[in-house]
């Protein structure tokens, strides 16, 4: 193992010179300058008045709303846990499948 490491470094030792030094930035004009788009809609939408904010949200699907409100819910659905549930049933099945046409 130790001489995978060392050739491993060996290999990529004349790449040191290009990499990022601390505190430096890849974007050295930073940030264009203006709003951005999520801004800009912010603003129109905090200035429509209230009749045309209420048309603008009847359009929109209830859920979208509230996300717009209160930010999306936390996901705690373990989706490893579930995948894995599938792929079981899934194996059973095939067994089965594969178990009766060997009686045939």
């Amino acid at each position: 193992m130790e001489k995978t490491d060392k050739q491993h470094k060996k290999q990529y030792s004349w790449l040191k010179e290009y990499q990022w030094k601390p505190g430096q930035s890849g974007n050295l004009k930073g940030r264009p300058k203006g709003r951005t788009l999520k801004e800009w809609a912010k603003l129109f939408l905090q200035e429509l008045p209230d009749e045309q904010k209420l048309e603008f949200l009847k359009e929109i699907a209830p859920d979208t709303v509230w996300q717009m409100a209160e930010g999306r819910p936390k996901d705690t659905t373990d989706l490893n846990i579930e995948a894995r549930l599938e792929v079981d049933n899934l194996a059973k099945k095939v067994k089965e499948l594969l178990g009766r046409d060997k009686n045939l």
